[in-house]
């Protein structure tokens, strides 16, 4: 096993062996109380914690050296006298019945000392790159989401107190509560619901420092379960952030209003964009299949699907007005596929709950 250690220098070293730990110990730069690291650690502990380590690290006593000279035969001692034998039992005794005696329970270890906590009063709040609070301790370099006891004032610490977990939802699908206690759960707008679980229906777990991260790739949340995907879409939408990436897939959210975001400015800056990370966007998924096809030379496709009003149509109409501009169209390529669209609906539409003109077929397009 290698570990990471602190010395008496205050300096952190690693990953060394247990030889490596060994001559540092001889060599004074170890102690019992020096902090050390390992695989299956919960936490950075003291040697003198471990006493497997500190036995084979403590240098081990010298045996005397062998007597020289003559020596004296050692001296006879005499033997020990043989115990009395037990009276019998008297007659009475005898003939009692025999009894049956349980053995005492063993008693309880006294519990093991609460170890201090190392970083008390060393965390700091920094910010990440989008404004979003993480925390850093300055002594022992742990790095977390959640806000430590310490910096929490009474009101965080009051609100954001107890279990929390995403309980099912008639309206919302799954929405974010804190366990109160039997069987009931407080909202984030602080009503309270009876929760009653289906057969076979569980609450998924939530950490409440989960909330305040929003992410533009769902593969960057702390759980891809179905509670906190669906709690970073809304928030997201609520900023007027349709557009959400899960790796390589894009999930856009119908907004059903206008929204600025397809104008050739736009365009010009997914088209040059080069390494530069951008937000989730039609865009981004064309430019991407456009350049492959220029670096590898080989077709591409984009599969756009979903379920009735979802929109699929303007989402189609947003890839080809992309390849239209960058690759330098001047017959208007997308509106001409688009005007076909009467065509393909008079073979098989239908109102639906969600669209007044929904198709009832698939639909493959093939740019030249």
């Amino acid at each position: 096993m290698l570990y990471y250690y602190y010395a008496t220098d205050g300096q952190q070293y690693g990953p060394g062996t247990v030889e490596d730990l060994q001559a540092c110990f001889e060599g004074g730069m170890l102690d019992a109380t020096c902090l050390v690291y390992g695989e299956g650690f919960a936490d950075w502990i003291t040697l003198g914690e471990i006493p497997d380590l500190m036995a084979r690290l403590a240098p081990k006593p010298k045996p005397p050296p062998p007597p020289t000279g003559f020596r004296p035969p050692p001296p006879s001692l005499p033997k020990p006298k043989a115990a009395p034998a037990a009276p019998p039992l008297p007659q009475a005794a005898a003939a009692a019945p025999a009894t049956t005696v349980a053995a005492a329970a063993p008693a309880p270890e006294p519990p093991a000392p609460k170890k201090p906590d190392e970083g008390v009063g060393f965390w700091t709040e920094k910010k990440t790159c989008d404004l979003v609070a993480y925390y850093y301790n300055t002594k022992t370099g742990a790095l977390t989401w959640d806000c430590p006891d310490e910096l929490k004032s009474e009101a965080d610490a009051s609100e954001n107190a107890g279990n929390w977990a995403f309980i099912p939802d008639d309206e919302e699908g799954w929405v974010p509560a804190r366990d109160i206690g039997g069987g009931n759960f407080q909202l984030l707008n602080g009503r309270t619901k009876k929760v009653k679980l289906k057969r076979g229906q569980k609450l998924l777990p939530l950490s409440y420092s989960s909330l305040g991260r929003s992410q533009s790739d769902l593969v960057l949340l702390d759980s891809l379960d179905e509670g906190l995907i669906l709690h970073n879409l809304r928030e997201r939408f609520k900023r007027n952030e349709i557009y959400t990436a899960i790796g390589g897939i894009l999930i856009a959210v119908n907004p059903f209003k206008r929204l600025p975001l397809y104008s050739p400015e736009r365009i010009e800056m997914y088209h040059k964009r080069g390494n530069k990370q951008m937000p989730p966007h039609p865009f981004l998924i064309t430019s991407i299949a456009y350049n492959n096809i220029l670096e590898l030379q080989i077709d591409q496709s984009i599969l756009v699907s979903g379920e009735s009003g979802a929109g699929k149509t303007e989402t189609t109409k947003q890839c080809l007005s992309f390849l239209a501009e960058v690759a330098g169209s001047v017959n208007n390529i997308e509106q001409r596929v688009l005007s076909a669209n009467p065509i393909l609906e008079a073979f098989g539409n239908a109102k639906t709950v969600r669209n007044d003109n929904s198709s009832r077929f698939g639909r493959f397009t093939e740019v030249l």
